[in-house]
């Protein structure tokens, strides 16, 4: 069994819930869950180098003002954007 990829808690004070709470509520089910599982399965088929050139492409839209159509990661999947 894997662990569970919770995010990592920010200055805004969110936390990570009680084991017994998580798995009684089902938040497994929860969108942010489905999101993050998601999220890892879209880097895991962008390999390292999609990875790389989608942090740079994010780093060169914020330093342009956030100019123009935001950088995703589905258009870095397989290295290649679309």
């Amino acid at each position: 069994m894997k662990a569970y990829p919770f995010a990592a808690p920010t200055a805004r004070g969110d936390f990570r819930p009680m084991p017994a709470t998580w798995l009684n509520g089902e938040r497994w089910e929860d969108d942010v869950v489905a999101d993050a599982l998601e999220m890892i399965e879209q880097e895991r088929r962008m390999g390292s180098d999609g990875q790389k050139a989608f942090a740079a492409a994010r780093a060169k839209w914020a330093a342009d003002g956030g100019s123009g159509r935001m950088p995703k990661r589905e258009d870095f999947e397989m290295g290649v954007m679309a």
